[in-house]
């Protein structure tokens, strides 16, 4: 059976990826003979990787490949004690619900050169995807990343994977202050925020192309993900046109969900955690992912890649099944991280899935034959529900207009202009004290948000 793949030009084994910090990281450890220092197992680290990329699942499958978490620390330290091991996790169902700080569950740039120093002769080096990221939206320190990529010892990586998360956290921070906020809400604060989005990403690609690198943007679930995505697939096009091969190629959908920081000393409920730090409550991966995974591909994949292969696309976040894996296959992934079900159920979890895609895949071709292509959303595990509104039970309120989770709500921007005249496509019009929401429903992400909103019963689940 051929499994070969080819993603951004480049060929893998497999379609399927390891990718779980800290699986295909490190955990820290701590050091006794130097004074309890905390420091990276980079020994370890090798021998787990060997294990998987060696390991021969049926039909002769190997894993394509395994994705490095690493976060590059701007500082000569080779680790910060602040950044020790204070994770705390829990199982519920096929969920992991994580506490705390994790930049300990990664590897450190400086640890990074080690651990390839270490590798044998014969590990395949080309399999490995280096995913970085920085908590900072200071250009400088990704320049200073690149530079570090000038090392031979990267020379055999093929792709790179930018953990976008932080920097545009940090973006938002420009606007909203020293302050965490919550990243599922479009900050409506000026072109400023796009400008520097779009700077950063030109920035990444062209660092990229004098590299010879090929770039994913690895993006978490935000309400202005068709704007990120506009910003690539523009990259990525002047690219093909001018026929440079490196650069930005893709994107992976989607990252884990996480909530801004939380002191609980301001917060008694949380105060028996970990009543010292801050903390993230919740960082949620999983099968709870799965319906909002496959939302932003089918989003993305729709607008971008329509009549051409523009956007390269990697799934990740709640592949628990091979069923996780047909649905993200549909929509338009072309390869796959396995996440959360190799750190709940190790090699056998991983071996379920890879086994299951390859024995079931006839008989879900034949399904995709019989139905079209809207019968078959419906049907799947998928489900989207959509929103519906009810015109005679809404009292314009306002408060559903109000809500940042989806763009589903076209208007609301409108009810920071009302008793205005505004002119729109050439016609004057007078916005009212109250008005109607007008709702797109191809935004819709059926997360339920503006229907507990809403307290009288206007807006509901289509089905």
């Amino acid at each position: 059976m051929n499994n070969k793949v080819i993603f951004a030009d480049e060929k893998f084994d497999s379609p399927f990826f390891l990718a779980a910090s800290p699986l295909t990281a490190t955990t820290v450890i701590k050091n006794l003979n130097k004074g309890d220092k905390w420091n990276f197992d980079i020994k370890h680290l090798v021998e787990k990787l060997q294990f998987f990329l060696d390991f021969n699942f049926d039909n002769a499958v190997k894993l394509g490949g395994a994705v490095l978490k690493t976060v590059y620390y701007p500082k000569n330290s080779e680790y910060c004690e602040e950044d020790k091991p204070k994770t705390r996790v829990w199982l519920n169902k096929n969920n992991l619900y994580n506490l705390g700080y994790t930049p300990a569950e990664m590897i450190d740039i400086k640890s990074l050169k080690k651990f390839l120093n270490m590798l044998p002769r014969d590990f395949p080096i080309g399999k490995l995807i280096l995913s970085f990221g920085i908590k900072s939206c200071n250009l400088k320190l990704w320049m200073d990343l690149f530079e570090e990529l000038t090392d031979k010892i990267f020379f055999n990586c093929k792709l790179i994977e930018i953990n976008a998360r932080h920097t545009l956290r940090e973006i938002n921070n420009l606007y909203m202050g020293e302050k965490d906020i919550d990243e599922y809400a479009i900050n409506p604060m000026g072109a400023g925020i796009w400008n520097i989005v779009f700077e950063w990403f030109t920035l990444l690609n062209n660092l990229a192309i004098v590299k010879n690198k090929k770039l994913l943007i690895k993006l978490p679930f935000r309400s202005d993900l068709l704007i990120l995505c506009s910003f690539i697939n523009k990259i990525i096009v002047e690219n093909r046109n001018a026929g440079i091969s490196g650069g930005i190629r893709g994107i992976t959908l989607i990252n884990s969900i996480k909530t801004p920081f939380i002191d609980p000393s301001k917060h008694k409920e949380f105060g028996m955690l970990m009543a010292s730090e801050k903390i993230k409550f919740q960082q949620l991966s999983g099968e709870y992912l799965s319906g909002i995974r496959n939302w932003a591909i089918k989003i993305v994949h729709n607008r971008f890649n329509e009549n051409k292969e523009n956007i390269w696309i990697c799934a990740s976040g709640g592949l628990m099944t091979s069923n996780d894996i047909f649905q993200s296959e549909l929509f338009g992934a072309k390869i796959f991280q396995l996440c959360s079900i190799a750190l709940i159920e190790g090699i056998d979890g991983i071996k379920k899935v890879i086994d299951g895609y390859y024995e079931n895949r006839k008989e879900w071709e034949q399904n995709v034959k019989k139905f079209k292509f809207v019968t078959l959303l419906e049907k799947s595990m998928l489900d989207l529900r959509k929103v519906s509104w009810d015109k005679k039970t809404c009292k314009r309120c306002m408060k559903c207009l109000k809500t940042f989770y989806c763009d589903a709500f076209l208007n609301r921007y409108l009810i920071y202009k009302k008793y205005k005249f505004i002119k729109l496509n050439g016609e004057g019009y007078y916005i009212p004290k109250n008005f109607y929401p007008k709702i797109n429903l191809d935004y819709c992400t059926g997360c339920g948000l503006c229907i507990q909103i809403c307290k009288f019963g206007a807006l509901k689940f289509k089905n």
